[in-house]
């Protein structure tokens, strides 16, 4: 009776085991490149032709007290075939509080299936309160390069996950607002604790060798510019227009700057200039003018943010700027407003 006794007890403390749930502990954080994006949990990709392109990586942290236990990582949606985990990557790992770790995906679309690609990674982990922390995938796979090839503006603005309606048309009545444009020239810092950011989201430019597309901003009433970066070409030796040559920094969402500080402080209010094609731009229609002229070419078109779920973001907006003064001065001018584009933050109308 007494070896019964203790086999059933023995029995019951294994199903007990068995019933408990998975030890929990530590507190996870994911920590995307993209941030200045300003929509949080977003990793962005891009490509041409489905040409490959390197491996990106975000950061998984442990900013709890115990251990991290990250069991899997995994990848559904409606695109999910487009991306993967790069070669190597590990899919379980631990992480000791404090600890970091990054995993590195590559963005691999079927060459013939164009535009938008969607998808989210998820980390498995023992965190009890996110068990399945979210990672929002966005990649574009471009037709090709320049002209009628590159994704159109709406297109774009989609892609990365912001509901912000820019307008589909290219229309050269540069008096007509695109979408929900606004007319802003000049902004001031909304927090004065904290630098504006001018973050490069697009760059859809002729292919060159050399470095072009100088970015800068100036005080209102300034000529002096503040250079804050500009987009290196394909470099020395190169032929840009190669089938598979994207020219550099260029044909692409998020092209890398030479600077990596893409933070400024104004004191008082800005406007923001490019200079790309042989002429400077300006936020500030009236400096806009081809030579010999009284254009005043609306170069730069403004439109507020609008999160993932179509929220208005505060202090955020989407700039689109279409190269030429006017189409003497640069033949090739469409009109598109995604030769450059960029996110501005922290950032109230003047």
């Amino acid at each position: 009776m007494r070896r019964t006794l203790a086999i059933a007890l023995v029995a019951l403390g294994l199903l007990a085991a068995a019933c408990e749930p998975a030890p929990s502990g530590g507190t996870i954080n994911m920590f995307t490149p993209d941030s200045k994006l300003v929509v949080r949990d977003l990793f962005v990709f891009s490509t041409a032709k489905g040409i490959d392109t390197p491996a990106r990586s975000f950061i998984v942290k442990n900013v709890g007290s115990k251990n991290l236990v990250v069991s899997d990582i995994t990848i559904s949606g409606a695109q999910a075939s487009s991306f993967r985990l790069a070669s190597g990557q590990a899919r379980s790992f631990t992480l000791a509080p404090g600890d970091s770790r990054g995993v590195s995906v590559v963005f691999r679309p079927s060459p013939t299936v164009f535009g938008k690609h969607t998808a989210s990674l998820f980390v498995h982990s023992s965190d009890a309160s996110q068990p399945a922390d979210e990672m929002f995938l966005r990649g574009l796979n471009a037709r090709d390069y320049e002209n009628s090839m590159e994704p159109s503006r709406p297109l774009i603005v989609d892609t990365v996950g912001y509901e912000t309606n820019v307008g589909s048309n290219l229309a050269k009545d540069e008096t007509v607002n695109a979408g929900e444009e606004v007319r802003v020239a000049y902004w001031r810092r909304a927090n004065t604790g904290q630098p504006v950011q001018l973050f490069p989201l697009a760059r859809y430019s002729s292919r060159t060798i050399g470095t072009t597309g100088t970015t800068s901003w100036y005080d209102f009433g300034s000529s002096t510019l503040h250079q804050l970066y500009a987009f290196a070409g394909c470099g020395s030796g190169c032929d840009p227009m190669a089938p598979e040559e994207d020219g550099g920094e260029n044909q692409k969402l998020l092209p890398v700057p030479t600077n990596s500080n893409t933070g400024f402080a104004p004191s008082g209010a800005f406007g923001l200039a490019l200079f790309a094609s042989g002429e400077t731009m300006f936020s500030d229609d009236g400096k806009n003018d081809a030579p010999g002229t009284n254009s005043n070419t609306h170069n730069f078109r403004v439109w507020p943010m609008r999160d993932m779920a179509g929220n208005l973001v505060p202090n955020a907006f989407l700039v689109g700027v279409d190269l030429g003064l006017n189409t003497t001065t640069n033949p090739t001018k469409n009109w598109d407003y995604q030769d450059f584009m960029y996110v501005l933050s922290n950032a109230r109308p003047a």
